[in-house]
């Protein structure tokens, strides 16, 4: 397992097709590795919290 001392988080809104589309990046600074991206075009769906459960559980 890699050893991770900064992880950077995002979320950037995009709008297609007139819809607003939320994506959200998981980025591990020290290793330079992207860890997990997800989009959503429902904010409910998709937020911090879920990335952090979902994308990370397999990083730590």
């Amino acid at each position: 397992m890699k050893h991770r001392k900064l992880i950077a988080m995002d979320e950037t809104i995009i709008k297609t097709n007139g819809k607003k589309c939320y994506v959200y990046v998981a980025y591990d600074l020290s290793n330079n590795e992207l860890l997990c991206m997800k989009g959503s075009c429902n904010t409910e769906y998709c937020n911090n919290s879920c990335l952090c459960e979902e994308g990370f559980e397999n990083f730590f």
